[in-house]
């Protein structure tokens, strides 16, 4: 079952990093590692993205983690449409919900 949230991308945290393109126009960025990318009170844990920009798209097939307040999802798979601030969840998801303290 696919998973789709709207966010805001506001940093992301790499390890290694190829960049590839066709003189100054970059085309393909691939990251990997324990790579973090912070989004408003989320932040989102995977080993790989890959960014596509002709199709303005970060996707990777491997595991991510997202944290939120009183919120934990982990999933197989992931995509981004960097357009629409759409964030996909392929297979595998799994939502673990936690009360605050001061409720």
């Amino acid at each position: 079952m696919k998973r789709t949230l709207q966010a805001v991308f506001l940093a992301v945290f790499a390890v290694e990093a190829l960049v590839i393109g066709q003189g100054a126009e970059v085309t393909r960025v691939e990251l990997s590692g324990d790579l973090e990318m912070q989004v408003n009170d989320f932040l989102i844990k995977t080993q790989e993205a890959i960014f596509e920009a002709e199709q303005n798209r970060i996707s990777s097939p491997g595991a991510v983690q997202i944290d939120g307040p009183g919120v934990t999802v982990v999933g197989q798979g992931y995509s981004v449409d960097v357009t629409n601030k759409l964030l996909t969840l392929e297979a595998e998801v799994q939502t673990t919900l936690s009360r605050s303290e001061s409720s």
